[in-house]
């Protein structure tokens, strides 16, 4: 069988302007993406659905450009109409927030099918059914702002999505499977989409209950242009007033996201940093909000090389984005990986604001 590989690796040459990376594809699609360090975890996440008929059969994933040795595993599924991408790579022991695309085969996302998802541990000789729970569609809406040739601007509104299962519960770690009965929204057509993916025995990224280091991240109070700190296609001031360190001792609820639109490897930066700006509106008042980009924005713009910043080596990023929410105590309440919902990062903050 054929396991689609890792999306092929570019390089940067000074790019002559910052391009949106949401336009017109959803951010979980295959595309091109920059080298990093983060090119080998990445590989990961070409973890499809495998169109052979059959019960759930493991076979390897090969190396894609770019990356190291991969031993990620696909599952053979019965033939169907639409693939499956994760939309996270980092999955442990316990319970675990699973996210995911469906698409049809000529790369056009599905929204708002209704999905229920079989998870199996598969390094047990035959697979063994564990748990099974419904995934929930979360739609989130991503702005762009519009220029015409009179000069005039106007926002515009994009929206896509994910599927999230809130609880994905993983009591060992090996090679899982997740296997979906998707009811199209279309037809009430059945497809049994199905991947595979590695549970952990311990996290990479910090952790819920894990004090938030202290990171000295770049804001712009010293001179800086919100341009030097920030490829948001709009920035948001308050982001940056603050170092991550200067933020945790104000004695306040914190989200901190790592997050790049313009240089993203798994181009839900430009969505999640959207997500995060409509949640700030709302809740900026009553809590800090900090945008960190993972790499090195002068090595990035002027040598095209991604280099990990010391913030992120710090918060152990694995892939990105990543927000994290952190008490008024210094501890991280929650976590997300790739892209979510508004009402997830609200939900994790409300117990925090009381």
């Amino acid at each position: 069988m054929v396991c689609a590989t890792p999306p092929a690796v570019q390089t940067w040459e000074r790019p002559p302007r910052q391009t949106n990376p949401r336009k017109s594809r959803h951010p979980l699609t295959p595309s091109g993406h920059s080298a990093s360090p983060l090119a080998a975890t990445f590989g990961r996440r070409c973890l499809l659905a495998a169109l052979a008929v059959g019960t759930f059969v493991l076979a390897g994933c090969g190396p894609g450009v770019g990356t190291t040795a991969d031993t990620t595993t696909v599952i053979e599924a019965t033939p169907t109409e639409i693939v499956v991408f994760a939309a996270g790579a980092e999955y442990v022991v316990g319970e675990n927030r699973f996210s995911f695309g469906l698409f049809s085969h000529d790369n056009v996302f599905i929204p708002k099918a209704t999905v229920q998802v079989d998870f199996y541990q598969l390094d047990t000789g035959e697979p063994v059914l564990r748990s099974s729970a419904p995934a929930v569609y979360r739609e989130t809406v991503a702005e762009t702002r519009h220029f015409h040739d009179d000069g005039e601007d106007h926002l515009h509104q994009e929206a896509t999505g994910v599927y999230v299962v809130d609880a994905a519960q993983f009591d060992e770690p090996g090679i899982w499977g997740a296997r979906m009965e998707v009811t199209m929204p279309a037809t009430g057509a059945l497809e049994h989409p199905a991947l595979a993916l590695e549970v952990r025995a311990e996290p990479a990224a910090v952790a819920v209950g894990e004090p938030a280091p202290a990171s000295q991240t770049p804001t712009t109070n010293y001179g800086a242009t919100l341009d030097a700190v920030s490829t948001m296609l709009e920035p948001v001031p308050a982001f940056y007033e603050q170092t991550v360190a200067e933020a945790l001792a104000t004695g306040r609820p914190l989200v901190v996201a790592f997050a790049t639109p313009a240089f993203c490897v798994s181009r839900m930066c430009g969505p999640v940093m959207d997500v995060v700006a409509a949640v700030h509106r709302d809740y900026g008042d009553r809590t800090r909000f900090v945008h960190v980009e993972p790499y090195d924005l002068e090595s990035a713009r002027t040598t095209g090389r991604l280099k990990l910043t010391t913030a992120a080596n710090e918060w152990r990023l694995p892939t990105e984005p990543w927000v994290f929410v952190v008490g008024a105590d210094g501890i991280v309440r929650a976590r997300f990986e790739g892209l979510f919902g508004a009402d997830e990062l609200v939900a994790a903050l409300k117990p925090l604001l009381n």
